[in-house]
């Protein structure tokens, strides 16, 4: 996941992508990476699957991070500091 240069200060600017989805085993680490030199960012989930964690994801400029989601689900996120911008992981099983 990208987030892109000025979405702090631009409400009109969305995580790249906006959704995504990832199969237990073959792609569910998911990285964010934060383009936005101007100001840092908090990536926080929001709503995730039962027995699943949280995450709080103090982002700077230039910086990436990653959360490997090993429970099936959606999972809501958004970034704060100073804008809401939100998005969405699916997570299923293989086969």
């Amino acid at each position: 996941m990208t987030i892109p240069q000025g979405v702090g200060t631009n409400s009109n600017i969305h995580f790249q992508p906006p959704s995504l989805t990832v199969v237990i085993g073959i792609n569910n680490t998911v990285g964010w990476n934060d383009l936005d030199t101007t100001t840092a960012h908090i990536v926080s989930s929001v709503s995730v699957p039962p027995n699943s964690i949280q995450w709080n994801l103090n982002m700077t400029g230039g910086n990436s991070y990653c959360v490997t989601l090993s429970i099936p689900g959606t999972y809501s996120y958004e970034l704060r500091l100073p804008a809401v911008v939100v998005g969405i992981i699916i997570v299923k099983t293989a086969g």
